[in-house]
């Protein structure tokens, strides 16, 4: 925790809190954004970051943007884990806001495979940091897939994610169609929050 604790003291100020009353095209967002700083948003866990993490500070920094946000959004974790967007335009803020809103509204009547290491584990494997792109090629495709899988049954070492007894109830077997599910779970929801993530921050 002392390399978490060194990383934010750095970038640590003052901060303040916003209230959020946004009204999106399906719902009306209202809450507070806590610990606004004047260069953005700064957050931290005592753990290894990882994709949800990643997630929930993107859908906390488009808040922040649609709210008229100009600074970046940061989060640190262990092991030097990171996540940073910089600021989007408003505009594009509120859209993607209500894209998610609308993923959100379609999982509250249907669950989303959204799985973290499963979805987490391909599409790590399938994206180029350097070029920004999905690869679909059937090299970097064969290699996702068996991470994928490798995070869904885990290892010796590691428990994997299938065996989440929810999980377990939504898909006893993990088939094609699942695997697909996860897939285009991961590319729609988790890969904008992969692009708009600044590595070298």
């Amino acid at each position: 925790m002392q390399e978490v604790a060194a990383e934010v003291v750095t970038q640590r100020s003052d901060g303040e809190s916003w209230e959020v009353n946004l009204q999106l095209e399906q719902v009306s967002l209202t809450g507070w954004l806590t610990q606004v700083q004047s260069d953005g948003l700064l957050r931290w866990r005592p753990g290894v970051l990882n994709m949800n993490d990643g997630l929930l500070l993107w859908l906390e920094h488009l808040v922040y943007c649609a709210l008229g946000g100009t600074g970046s959004s940061r989060m640190f974790g262990r092991q030097q884990s990171r996540w940073c967007f910089l600021a989007v335009p408003q505009a594009e803020a509120i859209a993607a806001l209500n894209e998610y809103v609308t993923g959100y509204l379609a999982g509250m009547r249907q669950p989303l495979m959204l799985l973290n290491k499963s979805g987490g584990a391909w599409l790590t494997a399938s994206y180029d940091k350097k070029s920004q792109q999905l690869l679909t090629d059937e090299a970097t495709q064969l290699k996702a897939r068996n991470r994928l899988l490798t995070a869904w049954s885990g290892n010796y070492q590691l428990e994997g994610e299938g065996s989440d007894p929810y999980l377990q109830r939504l898909c006893r077997v993990l088939d094609e169609p699942q695997l697909q599910q996860i897939t285009e779970a991961a590319q729609r929801w988790y890969l904008p929050v992969l692009a708009a993530h600044q590595d070298d921050e």
